[in-house]
């Protein structure tokens, strides 16, 4: 999408022309990415000579390697975030600093991984999780400063940070629909001392600042594919979640195992809680949870045909598949959207079919979110105790998030409420509505490190007040 905006000025996954819009991806980093290669007369000739308009040409090549130094210009916004937001929050440049350090380490390295699957280093690829995070980090600090200034910039700013974050995820459309209510909430109770046009004023801007980032880009997707969104295969997304709904009780467990982190697969093996790799394995008692299994259901995904695929993930893509190819032997204009219609509708009606179930499972979900941090953060060969460690620091990172969040909200800390409030909507929303890989909770990671900074901090003052 980023090549052909900058070589044939359109969003599209087109390979030769006539090339066709496309929503398939969220507008922003294909943007950024285009003006990227735009600013090197260079590099758009040779990502054609690397084939990058066939398929996965991004992936390999010179061209790749320095088409994904983009990610650079989002590294420094990020660590000049997590500064800029741990010392608003924290008060202390060597913790602010001591942040950025952890949070270089943790999200934002550039460093090859052990990780076999490479699911958790983003700055090697084109994730959006890292362009997710910076703007996620910076709605953060606009908002404190919301709740802690009477003018009316802070929530314009607000507006149009959390727009750009819904045209990198989808999902923050949906955090903003359920952020609105609260920051309405916030200016009609709490904030009294501000005179009636300054507060509607302020809720105003807020709305103005999404709406003026987000709309144009729905109008276009209505105007040139009928349709009024900001990305598609959000059909698809939810079809593997309701499918995954349907596990049993044991293949919920197994689960539960094979998606926490390593430290707590090595303390319950060998109890009923635990389980072995063979279990994930071709023929396993959980071989369906398990979407790395090797046992042909990529290729009969890619064939359409549901039947030989057995995990829930491939199985879930095979149907979506297989409604590609009827819906292209029928002469189907958008056949992939048609195709992901049909799946959102189906697995909307297995959702509501058996809503206490699908509420039930969210709890496993949000589990599977939780373990988002990458495991060899230091370039040591310590992979099974390094992995360990980082497991506690993951846990105390995500655990911090909350407590700070609860802390806020029972000591009317609006400030640190403005600060938890997105990342937390985000988490949410993904362990309710998706399969949530760990890659979905990473862009919180950044916060998450503040989070726990401020406990640390507020933990260390209490102690030393306690001994002085």
């Amino acid at each position: 999408m980023a090549y052909n905006l900058y070589a044939n000025g359109i969003l599209s996954l087109d390979s030769q022309a006539p090339f066709k819009a496309s929503n398939l991806r969220e507008p922003l980093p294909p943007f950024v990415t285009a003006l990227f290669i735009a600013l090197y007369p260079d590099l758009g000739p040779q990502l054609a000579r690397d084939g990058v308009l066939e398929d996965h040409g991004i992936a390999h090549g010179e061209g790749a390697r320095c088409v994904k130094q983009v990610n650079v210009i989002w590294i420094l916004l990020g660590l000049s975030g997590c500064w800029v937001l741990a010392y608003s929050v924290c008060g202390s440049h060597r913790v602010a600093m001591l942040v950025v350090v952890a949070a270089y380490l943790f999200f934002f390295s550039v460093r090859t991984t052990n990780d076999p699957l490479n699911i958790r280093v983003f700055n090697d690829s084109l994730y959006t999780e890292v362009p997710a995070a910076v703007l996620m980090l910076w709605t953060g600090m606009t908002m404190v400063w919301l709740t802690r200034s009477s003018r009316v910039l802070p929530p314009a700013l607000s507006g149009l940070l959390l727009g750009l974050l819904a045209l990198t995820k989808a999902a923050f459309l949906f955090v903003f629909a359920a952020l609105l209510p609260l920051l309405i909430a916030y200016y009609v109770v709490v904030r009294r001392d501000l005179k009636a046009p300054t507060r509607w004023g302020s809720i105003a801007l807020f709305c103005i600042g999404f709406i003026i980032v987000v709309l144009p880009w729905m109008a276009r997707n209505q105007v040139q594919l009928d349709r009024f969104e900001i990305a598609e295969r959000g059909g698809l997304t939810l079809y593997v979640r309701a499918l995954k709904d349907q596990m049993t009780s044991d293949e919920a467990v197994g689960a539960n195992w094979y998606w926490g982190p390593r430290l707590y697969q090595r303390l319950v093996r060998g109890t009923p809680l635990g389980a072995s790799d063979g279990d994930f394995a071709v023929g396993g008692r959980f071989e369906r949870v398990n979407r790395y299994r090797l046992g042909g259901d990529k290729e009969a995904a890619l064939a359409g045909k549901p039947e030989g695929a057995v995990s829930f993930y491939w199985h879930a893509r095979a149907v979506n598949i297989a409604w590609v190819k009827r819906f292209e032997a029928m002469g189907l204009p958008d056949p992939k959207h048609a195709a992901d219609g049909v799946v959102q509708r189906q697995a909307e009606r297995m959702i509501f079919d058996a809503p206490g179930r699908h509420l039930a499972m969210t709890p496993l979900f949000l589990w599977r979110g939780i373990w988002c941090f990458r495991e060899d953060p230091l370039p040591y060969q310590l992979w099974g105790y390094q992995a360990y460690a980082v497991n506690v620091i993951n846990a105390f990172a995500y655990l911090s998030l909350l407590c700070v969040f609860g802390y806020a909200v029972a000591h009317r800390r609006y400030d640190l409420l403005a600060m938890t409030v997105v990342p937390l909507a985000m988490l949410g929303f993904y362990a309710l509505l998706s399969h949530n890989i760990p890659r979905y909770a990473a862009p919180a990671i950044p916060i998450m490190l503040v989070s726990l900074a401020l406990i640390v901090c507020g933990a260390f003052s209490h102690w030393t007040k306690q001994r002085g």
